[in-house]
């Protein structure tokens, strides 16, 4: 038997998309806590390389949001992959997520590590909006970066997934003021996605 989302009660498709209802006590906070203990160990990990570069990129129609980004020294520019985290759109953050960091400059690659405004504070329109902002922000950055602006992959995992699919597909729209800038997106990593 397949399960149809469109047939389940609100109720329960909203505990169908929370892996946490999968726990029996529900508490999901020492995966968290695992999965922060990663990601700052890979950061810790880049800060000590002395052949890379770190940065933070204010983004945003208010620069509130950040970009977390590593690259590695090269005389080329390099691949960018942008990882977008996860959280059902209300939880983690990009400091949580750069557990990818260091294994991307061990490669030649350089990584960025997406931030956005959590719901409910912000609508998911607007969050994907935020996603779209950032991802045309490393495009617009990518010379002085060091970054190959032809060769952004987007990765996401969860709801960041979803964010991904929506930036790789809509951060490209030119207008008037955007003539000429590259903004398309290479390729993309969606990891168990919310998609429907």
């Amino acid at each position: 038997m397949t399960l149809r989302w469109t047939s389940m009660t609100d109720v329960d498709r909203e505990r169908e998309y929370s892996p946490s209802s999968c726990l029996a006590d529900g508490d999901y906070q020492p995966y968290v806590v695992h999965y922060r203990r990663a990601s700052d160990a890979a950061w810790s990990r880049v800060l000590e390389r002395s052949e890379s570069s770190t940065h933070a990129i204010a983004f945003g129609d208010l620069g509130t949001r950040t970009i977390d980004v590593a690259v590695p020294t090269s005389d080329q520019p390099v691949p960018l992959l942008a990882f977008i985290h996860g959280g059902y759109w209300q939880e983690l953050t990009a400091a949580d997520s750069r557990f990818a960091a260091d294994a991307c400059l061990s490669r030649g690659w350089g990584f960025a590590a997406i931030d956005y405004t959590l719901a409910p504070d912000a609508s998911l329109d607007q969050i994907v909006e935020e996603c779209c902002q950032a991802v045309r922000s490393l495009a617009d950055r990518a010379e002085s970066l060091g970054v190959d602006a032809t060769r952004l992959v987007l990765a996401g995992s969860s709801a960041g997934a979803h964010l991904a699919a929506m930036a790789a597909i809509n951060s490209g729209e030119d207008g008037p003021e955007r003539a000429g800038t590259n903004t398309g997106v290479a390729g993309v990593v969606l990891v168990s996605g919310i998609f429907e």
